[in-house]
C-alpha cells in the first residue's frame, strides 16, 4: 500500500504524482487492492477512468468494480469538462448509509458553491406469470 499526504502545496502535488507512478507498478487487480485498502478508510477517492478508458462510459471498470463493494464512502472524480460546471452528483439507494452520503454531498456542494443533483435508480419489479 502506498500512502501520500496532500496539503495543496506544489511539493505535495509532486508527491502525489510520484506516488501514482509507483502505484502503477503494484501487482494484482486494482479493484481488489482498493477494496482491501478501504477497510480502514472513511472515504475512498478514485478517478472515473484509468489509462485507456473507453469514451462514452460513465465510469471505467475499476471505478465500477470498486464503488459498489467498498466498505466506505466512495468519491468518483471525473476529468474536468472543457467548460467549468459547478455541479455535484450523488447516487442514493435508500440504504442506512444514504443519509450520511447525502449530508456529505450537501456539504461539498455548499463548500464549492455548486448545484447538487441526487440520483436514485431502481429496477421495476418483475411481473410473475408465464407467457
Amino acid at each position: 500500500m502506498i500512502v501520500v499526504g496532500v496539503d495543496g502545496s506544489r511539493a505535495a502535488l509532486e508527491a502525489t504524482g510520484w506516488a501514482a507512478r509507483e502505484a502503477a507498478l503494484a501487482p494484482g487487480d486494482p479493484r481488489t487492492a482498493l477494496i482491501r485498502a478501504a477497510r480502514e478508510a472513511e472515504l475512498l477517492v478514485i478517478g472515473s477512468h484509468g489509462i485507456g478508458g473507453v469514451r462514452g462510459l460513465l465510469v471505467g471498470p475499476v471505478a465500477f468494480g470498486v464503488a459498489g463493494h467498498a466498505p466506505c464512502d466512495v468519491a468518483v472524480i471525473h476529468a474536468p469538462p472543457s467548460l467549468p460546471r459547478a455541479e455535484i452528483v450523488v447516487g442514493v439507494d435508500g440504504s442506512p448509509n444514504a443519509g450520511r452520503v447525502l449530508e456529505t454531498a450537501f456539504a461539498e456542494a455548499e463548500l464549492r458553491g455548486a448545484v447538487l443533483r441526487a440520483v436514485h435508480a431502481w429496477a421495476l419489479p418483475h411481473a410473475g406469470g408465464s407467457s
